[in-house]
């Protein structure tokens, strides 16, 4: 029965009537008890299913991440195998120790940008990294070109 249907009972409930008083105010009892114990598994569920939400949020920002390293550092691997043919296609004006350590400083500054934890994945560091590719692509196509 409801809750509501039960308090009106014990509302018209006749106080000379000791045990249909009894039965009534028991049943309502027992009503509000398989309530209470109702809210309470509500309760626990509604807590498990926010961890189990949490951990499975978290564990799919981790792949995330996890990819967007990757994707970095195949970038950096690119660009330094594109740097490194530069010199057998242009005449570079400084010696090619200074141009890969300028590469190298150019690199980890783009790449600090990810550095941070943060549970938006940043895309401007791939965006810098690919644009940085395709100008030493582009250096590097052009020396072969003028060859």
């Amino acid at each position: 029965e409801s809750v509501k249907a039960m308090s009106l009972q014990v509302e018209r409930m006749d106080p000379r009537t000791f045990e249909q008083t009894s039965r009534i105010v028991r049943k309502w009892a027992q009503n509000v008890r398989a309530l209470k114990a109702s809210l309470e598994e509500q309760q626990v569920l509604s807590r498990e299913m926010r961890e189990s939400a949490r951990i499975q949020d978290e564990r799919q920002s981790e792949s995330a991440r996890d990819k967007q390293r990757f994707l970095v550092e195949q970038l950096k691997t690119e660009i330094r195998g594109f740097f490194s043919a530069l010199g057998e296609f242009i005449d570079l004006q400084k010696d090619m120790g200074h141009c890969l350590y300028d590469m190298e400083t150019h690199l980890k500054h783009l790449t600090a940008i990810s550095a941070g934890d943060s549970s938006i994945l940043n895309v401007d560091p791939l965006v810098a990294l690919l644009n940085y590719r395709d100008r030493v692509v582009s250096l590097l196509l052009g020396g072969v070109l003028y060859q």
